[in-house]
């Protein structure tokens, strides 16, 4: 006769081992946190990988993000540099920022203030606004509709009004954006974030302005030891080009920031480090006399070393194909601006003449310029590097006459009471591009000026109903020469946009959907679109 358990001691013992088994997750998971910690990035995503696709959906997603964290770092170990610490203090989180010594005292306002809004102090994050005396502009962090922190910038108006702030939308994320700072040229811009791909935390980021486009451009992690799985906070160079300054909560305790201050490299040597090496390099400490056996083979086989002075060469070279790029772009744009005033037939034919020839030199030259960029990169050079610097200067001085970082602590600043400036009506259309929802139906030809990329729908003799469209938004309607409506769906400004947007529309119902480009409010092909679009 079989003999059979109580249900009571079958669900206990189930209750028993489903227990076992969330305590394991729960351990495999904090064993990769602290081996994230600790720099050994592949060993920690070893045990992400087993995680993310285990039973517990909220240990899955922390895994997911701790593996993509974990990536992005052993990638930073192949181009670390090894700044040498000059100095260093431990300060409190909550107002860190003020022990910037070389930063303008009483620049640093509270939050909330008219930029930010009247939200923003329920935050734990160690929000600012830096705005000095006689600034025409600022860039600043608030809060977004989504209640994450954004970067955006404003202007004066006539010395009474902040403009109606902008999103700096090719540095801004998921995440948070915080402590904007700007070069002491204005060209660059450094920030922390926790939601553009870093190792963890927030990492540090710096982007350039592109003074062709008038734009922000996309922003590059600083890397290696200045980002890491901490939290990473500011990094500033001193006006007088002698020191780096960078604010981590890496080594200290949870209510407390140290700020580190190392001699100003403009051209720091990039190498590939192991774990090891990394946590040495990360506290800042003093290379050992001799590496291990171990750690030189590992370093050895990542990469084929290059002399630093050939890199030099490199980049120099690379800075003058720079140079001679912009100069044949304006050579071209001052021959397009004669060829349009001139009614003279053989002067203009001589101006075509060279404007083909100048157009092909620049043509080659582009692509000689561009493999020499990535050359460059997968050396290690960062971008920052590869850009001349126009205002710091590092001093040809004898480290033994560099006096030490003066830390004291700067005033907050008074509060901001100019007013800014209140949204206008908008636009009666939302050009944003959606798949779902209602459909916004554009029936009087209106399109954003400049150049434009749209996904042709179809092409009908007869008006086209709202609900044909599917839900795609916005939808387009142009009357053509021949009767017929086109109907043309988004507004993208990049045809990498257009190019995401369009699997989407087949998706939808729209199987033979293609793009096309207007500039202006007038039709024009993909090439010559493609052409504008880069230049």
């Amino acid at each position: 006769m079989k003999r059979f358990l109580p249900v009571s001691i079958v669900i206990f013992a189930c209750l028993l081992a489903a227990n076992a088994g969330a305590q394991s997750i729960a351990s495999k998971y904090s064993q990769a946190v602290k081996l994230q910690h600790e720099y050994d990035f592949a060993a920690a995503a070893d045990i992400y990988r087993s995680l993310v696709s285990g039973g517990d959906s909220v240990i899955s997603a922390r895994a997911s993000l701790g593996l993509t964290q974990c990536e992005n770092g052993e990638s930073m170990l192949q181009f670390a540099t090894d700044p040498a610490l000059a100095g260093r203090k431990v300060v409190p989180a909550i107002d860190f920022f003020l022990w910037f010594s070389h930063l303008a005292s009483g620049a640093w306002h509270t939050i909330p203030n008219p930029l930010t809004g009247g939200t923003g102090t329920g935050t734990s994050l160690p929000i600012a606004t830096y705005l000095e005396d006689g600034a025409k502009t600022i860039i600043f962090s608030a809060p977004s509709e989504n209640g994450d922190w954004d970067l955006y910038t404003s202007s004066l108006i006539a010395d009474t009004l902040w403009s109606l702030p902008q999103p700096i939308e090719a540095c801004n994320s998921d995440g948070n954006e915080v402590l904007p700072l700007l070069s002491a040229d204005g060209g660059e811009l450094y920030f922390a974030s926790d939601g553009l791909a870093g190792a963890g935390g927030f990492d540090l980021f710096s982007s350039r302005w592109n003074a062709r486009r008038k734009c922000w451009e996309a922003p590059v992690n600083l890397g290696f030891p200045y980002s890491s799985p901490f939290d990473d906070m500011l990094c500033s160079h001193t006006p007088d080009g002698l020191h780096t300054l960078l604010a981590s909560n890496r080594d200290c305790v949870s209510d407390s920031i140290c700020i580190y201050v190392f001699r100003f490299d403009p051209s720091p040597v990039k190498r590939p480090v192991n774990s090891s090496e990394a946590r040495r390099i990360a506290k800042f400490l003093p290379a050992a006399a001799k590496p291990s056996t171990a750690d030189t083979a590992e370093l050895a086989a990542t990469t084929e070393p290059v002399a630093d002075s050939d890199i030099s060469r490199r980049i120099a070279s690379f800075r003058e194909g720079m140079h001679r790029l912009e100069t044949l772009r304006g050579e071209l744009s001052d021959l397009r601006e004669r060829r349009a005033k001139t009614s003279d037939t053989v002067e203009g034919k001589a101006i075509d003449e060279k404007t083909v020839i100048l157009q092909q030199q620049l043509s080659d030259l582009t692509g000689q310029v561009r493999r020499s960029e990535e050359e460059l990169l997968a050396l290690g050079v960062s971008h920052e590097q590869l850009q001349p610097r126009k205002t710091i200067v590092t001093p040809v001085v004898p480290e033994s006459e560099i006096a030490p970082y003066q830390f004291s602590k700067n005033s907050w600043g008074a509060p901001l009471t100019t007013p800014v400036e209140q949204p206008v009506e908008e636009d009666p259309y939302d050009y944003t591009f959606s798949t779902t929802g209602g459909t916004t139906f554009v029936t009087d030809g209106t399109l954003p000026d400049g150049l434009i990329y749209q996904i042709q729908l179809s092409v009908s003799a007869r008006k086209a109903a709202k609900r044909t469209f599917k839900g795609l938004t916005p939808v387009f309607e142009r009357r053509q020469p021949s009767g017929k409506y086109l109907y043309a769906a988004g507004a993208f400004r990049t045809y990498e946009e257009a190019e995401a947007a369009l699997p989407k529309v087949k998706k939808a119902g729209f199987g033979q959907a293609f793009i096309i480009a207007v500039n202006d409010g007038h039709s024009i092909n993909l090439k010559k679109a493609r052409q504008i679009e880069k230049h």
